[in-house]
């Protein structure tokens, strides 16, 4: 199949991109719902991959403007947070399958087959891995997530490393000028590329300073914080020394 994946984090877009290809799909993806649509009109798809959370035109808009122009591409609504609301919310304006993030090769390959057959069970919660080691970062899974290619795996975690810090700070400085918004969108970005990398914890922690930024409580939020850095230096240290231990 051909799928058009509509994702702002370069991260996420880059796991999905790559693990589509080893499913044998091909792919192109768009950072934001505006340009999925430009994508829609210009060329022909099989399927769409739509991020719930982007600038311009998140995915529940880019659905529902989707549904408008009678375009019938299953559309797949990719989400590291869901709940009854919003998956009824998302189903009103047109979205088929639900798909948790981060993107784990099974859940993946499982929702191209039902694609492909028409069918659509639900796949929610297949990617509730829980941390059982000491470490934060659970290298078995990652592995199987990227089918043990090595390369990848070293391009998204050289690719986290420039890029975590980054969201971290926008959360910190968010938080400082009482933003509650931007510190929320912020520690999501974050929450969504640490669950792709294996860092259950970190992803979990910035998740509670992403609610408590949605609720408007920066009180909670601020006081959430520490414990995100913590964890952000310790997935940086264990990325390092992977990476050190990988075959050249």
């Amino acid at each position: 199949m051909h799928i058009l994946i509509a994702e702002d984090d370069k991260v996420n877009l880059l796991v999905a991109s790559r693990l589509l290809d080893k499913l044998g799909h091909s792919s192109v993806g768009v950072p934001d719902g505006s340009k999925a649509l430009e994508a829609l009109e210009r060329g022909h798809f099989d399927l769409l991959l739509l991020d719930v959370s982007m600038p311009v035109l998140d995915g529940l808009e880019t659905a529902k403007a989707v549904r408008a122009r009678n375009l019938g591409i299953p559309i797949v609504l990719l989400t590291a947070f869901s709940d009854p609301e919003m998956r009824a919310q998302a189903k009103a304006v047109g979205v088929d399958l639900f798909l948790d993030k981060p993107l784990d090769k099974e859940s993946l390959r499982r929702v191209m087959d039902q694609v492909a057959t028409d069918k659509a069970p639900d796949v929610s919660g297949l990617l509730n891995l829980q941390q059982q080691s000491d470490r934060l970062i659970d290298l078995d899974q990652v592995r199987r997530r990227f089918f043990d290619d090595l390369t990848l795996l070293r391009e998204v975690y050289g690719m986290y490393m420039q890029d975590a810090p980054q969201r971290l700070r926008t959360v910190q400085e968010s938080l400082a000028a009482g933003d509650s918004t931007a510190a929320s969108r912020a520690a999501h970005s974050l929450k969504g590329i640490s669950g792709s990398v294996g860092s259950t914890r970190l992803s979990e922690a910035a998740q509670v300073v992403e609610k408590a930024g949605r609720a408007d409580d920066l009180a909670a939020a601020r006081e959430a914080f520490p414990l995100l850095e913590t964890l952000l230096e310790q997935t940086m240290i264990e990325i390092r020394d992977i990476l050190s231990r990988l075959p050249a």
